[in-house]
């Protein structure tokens, strides 16, 4: 709450353990979304995330691999201002 836009705002939310994300479902209107395979330690655009299998091997991370999904807006929310975010998920 304020007067003044709010910046640098950062939306983070987990896909529950139980459900994998269906790709390309990620939404949200003036917001840069990104991606994390490690619990929500780092982050990034889905062709740069990598996995290491059990034999310690990498390969490039699924959809079905993503633990957490980041939303950053790319402009400051004005006072008052309202958007929504959301993604889809199908339960395993």
């Amino acid at each position: 709450a304020g007067t003044q836009p709010a910046s640098n705002v950062t939306i983070m939310n987990p896909v529950p353990e139980h459900m994998a994300y269906t790709d390309k479902s990620a939404e949200g209107k003036g917001a840069r979304i990104e991606y994390s395979v490690d619990g929500g330690r780092t982050y990034g655009s889905p062709a740069k995330l990598t996995i290491k299998d059990n034999q310690g091997r990498t390969r490039p991370a699924s959809p079905k691999d993503y633990t957490h999904i980041r939303w950053v807006l790319t402009a400051p929310l004005a006072p008052g201002g309202t958007g929504s975010v959301s993604f889809k998920a199908q339960l395993k």
